[in-house]
């Protein structure tokens, strides 16, 4: 029996980014398309905002529906999980085990990997 691979995918994005202001709501498009009825992948936002207010007003205006790390617990988990971002808007892509399988913007990329 061929089993479905399940994927973690972590959106690295702030409130005040320029860049990440403008990726969002393809990002958002993708969610809300491939999502429904689809349990090969999770999103999860995790911020640069200092404030969780702002994390939360951001997620809310630009209608991001999926989970969020809490603010107090980015630090504890980029320590744990190296995935090497060094800017914003990242998308990291993880399997179950937490190894990365693509780290990618590409909207096109992520539909491949989640059908």
């Amino acid at each position: 029996m061929l089993f479905r691979s399940k994927y973690y995918i972590f959106y690295y994005t702030a409130s005040w980014c320029g860049p990440c202001q403008a990726f969002t709501p393809s990002l958002v498009e993708f969610y809300n398309e491939a999502k429904p009825n689809n349990n090969n992948f999770e999103l999860v936002l995790i911020s640069s905002d200092q404030e969780e207010d702002a994390m939360e007003e951001y997620a809310a205006k630009k209608n991001m529906p999926w989970p969020q790390l809490e603010l107090s617990k980015v630090e504890k988990f980029s320590k744990k999980f190296d995935h090497g971002v060094t800017g914003i808007p990242s998308v990291v892509v993880c399997d179950l085990e937490g190894k990365i399988v693509a780290k990618t913007r590409s909207i096109d990329e992520l539909k491949k990997l989640v059908k």
